[in-house]
Formats: C-alpha cells, structure tokens, sequence
C-alpha cells in the first residue's frame, strides 16, 4: 500500500516538517509494510525533510500537472497532515486535490487549521479545495467554523488538538533537553512578517522586541539568548536582524542557523524563557513547560492560547507600539507560568483521534477493494 503526504515540507518549518515526521510515524505503526510518497514543491529541499527511522520514503517534486497526476497514482489516499491549510497566502493544495479525486484517491485533512481566506479568487480557491476532500478534521474550533462556512458537509467533522502534541508521546522522536553551559537561557524565534505589517512597522516590532528581551534578561538573570530559526527558508533574515539587535545591546547572543529538526526541538525544551512569533515554537515551549510569550500576528496564535488557563499571546499591535507589553507578558509568565486547561496526556490522545479517522477511512476502503 502507498500513501501520499502532501503539505509545506522541505522549507525548514519546524511546524510542517514535525507534523509530517509524527504523522509517518503514527501510521507506520498501523501499517508495518506500506510506502510513503512525500510530495514537495519545486523550491523545497528534500534534505530537510527527516522522516521516522525505518519508513519507506520515496521524495517527489510536483509542479506540473502531469508531475501531480503521477505524484498520486496507485496511492490508497492523499494525506495533508497539519498545517494551514485554508488561508490566503497559504498553501492549499488545490491541484494536487483534484489530480487525486480524478483517480478515485481519497484526499484526507488532518489536524489541519483554517485561517482569513480572503475574498474573491483565494476564497473560490481554498472552497475548491476543501470540497475535494473526502475526509477533514481541524486543530480548533474557529478552523472548522471558517470550513463549515466554505463547505456546510464539514460543520459536524472533527475539532482534536494540533498534531505536535503527539511529540510527547512519541517512541522515536527522543527529546534531550539542550541546556546551555553558561547559565539561564532565553530562546527567541521571529518571523517574517510580511502582509501583515509594513517595513517600517516591522522594524519597529524587532526593535522593541529586542528591547523587550534585554529588558527581560537583565531583571531575570538570563546569560543567554538564542535566536532559533524556527522556519530557516522564511525567516532567517528578521531573525537575523533581531539577533544582530541583541548583540548590539551587548547580549550573549547566538543566532542559531541550520539546526536540525531534531534539534530546534530540544533547544526549545531546554529553554528557562521564550519568546516566539511562530505557532509551533510557543506550543512547543508550552508542551515542555517553559515560560513562554507569543507575538499573535495570526489567530491560530490566539487559539492555541485559548487552551491554557490564562493565554500568554500578545496582539501584534501591542509589540508594534512598544516593548513595555512584552516585558510585562515575559515577567508574568516567568512569576506564574501558564498552564494547560487539560491535562497534557489527554491532548496527546485527542490529537492522535485525527490518525483514528485516517485508519477508517483506509480500512472501509480496502474493505470494499476486497
């Protein structure tokens, strides 16, 4: 048996590239003997793709429509796991979706988010996309609620955690805290933020964040910052900026480029602070239970925050005007820690009730093939 996956893979997000390695890993687990074709865009980089020790992993680039038709033929299902999938500047798959509904492929959204679509071409495109699915479970409820509006079928479908809370629990994916040997350390991940601010107002953000963490380093006795590229190929140069910040002010400060998947995780969890513009940066921060602020440039930020006994998410025109918001979020959560609404283990088991639906839908399908 094969299975297709398909998503924002190869680009060094950290978010994408763990979903897929924590969906691979669930189904290998099920089906011992099947094959896996990762479908990627052109400008990916497949070295940056890590899969689960011991999966058949076949690597294909798909740009063409030819490319997409061949990309899914023979495949028991084309599985999207994670990510956000309905947005206006995201990827949505659309082609790739009907290149497998015309050969009789299921298309399966797991765990996936919805976020604003737009209005005229991107909405018609993400409503496209979304009724070419046979099969969609959501990471929130705000996501489904965007779905059932594009697609009325989905209103009853699925609402279970986000995918990376499966990394707990998982069997090949051992997290070692990285401490650093110089004493407290405070973790930062920016992001490019493009299309939700203007150039000048982003300076202005980087600026205050900068600001915000010496602020924060000086009253908690931090010794170290590492700015964490948590999604190398969009980010590395406002992480470099506020790295470049940092060190202006005289900060211990390392900019940390090229770390492997593997490795921005365990950073993450051997933090003492963090500060992230990226979703999955402070929902993994939170999962290993470090302090930690996030910079809400999107609601899937907002959302997230939603599970926690008080949401440590700022808005983004609070960072804009100022770094005083920040500082009093950092030291808040450093006095008092947010915490999960729910115990963590149940999350990880909800979250895996996304993989539960996959596994029907396969199991009806071959059932009928016999």
């Amino acid at each position: 048996m094969i299975i297709a996956l398909h998503g924002y893979y190869g680009y060094g997000n950290l978010g994408d590239d763990l979903m897929l390695y924590l969906v691979l890993e669930q189904l290998r687990q099920r089906y011992v003997t099947a094959s896996y074709r990762v479908l990627l865009h052109p400008d990916a980089d497949a070295r940056l793709v890590i899969t689960p020790p011991g999966t058949q992993v076949e690597m294909r680039t798909v740009s063409t429509w030819r490319e997409r038709y061949a990309g899914v033929r023979g495949a028991a299902a084309l599985v999207f796991g994670g990510g956000t999938c309905l947005h206006r500047f995201g990827f949505c798959g659309m082609y790739t979706n009907f290149a497998a509904r015309l050969q009789g492929v299921p298309v399966a959204w797991l765990g996936v988010g919805a976020d604003d679509v737009g209005r005229g071409k991107t909405r018609l495109k993400a409503k496209l996309a979304l009724r070419s699915c046979q099969l969609a479970s959501w990471r929130d409820e705000p996501s489904l609620q965007i779905a059932s509006e594009l697609a009325p079928r989905f209103k009853d479908s699925l609402v279970a955690e986000d995918l990376v809370f499966l990394a707990l629990d998982s069997p090949t994916l051992k997290v070692r805290p990285q401490r650093h040997s110089s004493g407290k350390t405070l973790v930062v991940g920016w992001r490019d933020l493009a299309g939700y601010l203007t150039d000048k107002e982003q300076d202005r953000a980087i600026q205050h964040g900068a600001d915000a963490v010496c602020r924060i380093a000086a009253a908690e006795q931090i010794e170290h910052v590492s700015v964490i590229d948590v999604a190398d190929m969009i980010d590395l140069d406002r992480d470099a900026e506020l790295a470049g910040a940092l060190a202006r002010r005289g900060l211990n400060v390392e900019h940390c480029i090229g770390l492997s998947m593997q490795e921005k995780v365990e950073t993450i969890a051997g933090a003492d602070l963090a500060l992230f513009a990226r979703l999955h940066g402070l929902m993994l921060a939170k999962l290993f239970g470090v302090p930690a602020v996030g910079v809400g440039y999107a609601s899937k930020l907002h959302n997230f925050g939603q599970l926690l006994d008080r949401s440590p998410v700022l808005e983004l025109r609070q960072v804009v005007a100022g770094a005083s918001p920040l500082v009093a979020a950092l030291k808040s959560e450093v006095r008092t820690p947010s915490e999960f609404i729910r115990p963590v283990a149940e999350s990880r088991r909800r979250a895996a009730e996304h993989l539960q639906l996959l596994n029907q839908m396969l199991s009806e399908r071959r059932s009928r093939a016999a």
